[in-house]
């Protein structure tokens, strides 16, 4: 990998497709919050990503992503509609 766009490449290969198509990435965790040193969770996270890698004519890439993604309550799983402050109550 002493060639940048052998690296870019080798990188575009992990996260997506060389010949400009479409790829998806799944994800899914928590988000924590820390203060005073004391970390809460604050919410759970899953989602979608619609990737795309297309080549360009001087030998870069172009990379759109679009998200969709929802914040659940860490408890039950549920959609998050309205959320409370776990420090603040606010």
């Amino acid at each position: 990998f002493k060639d940048p766009k052998q690296m870019i490449l080798a990188l575009v290969k992990l996260r997506g497709r060389v010949d400009g198509a479409p790829s998806l990435w799944w994800y899914a965790g928590s988000q924590y919050g820390v203060v005073d040193m004391e970390s809460r969770i604050l919410w759970n996270v899953e989602g979608v990503q619609f990737s795309k890698f297309e080549p360009l004519k001087d030998g870069g890439w172009r990379h759109t992503m679009r998200d969709v993604m929802f914040y659940l309550d860490p408890q039950s799983g549920e959609v998050l509609e309205t959320y409370q402050n776990p420090w603040t109550g606010e």
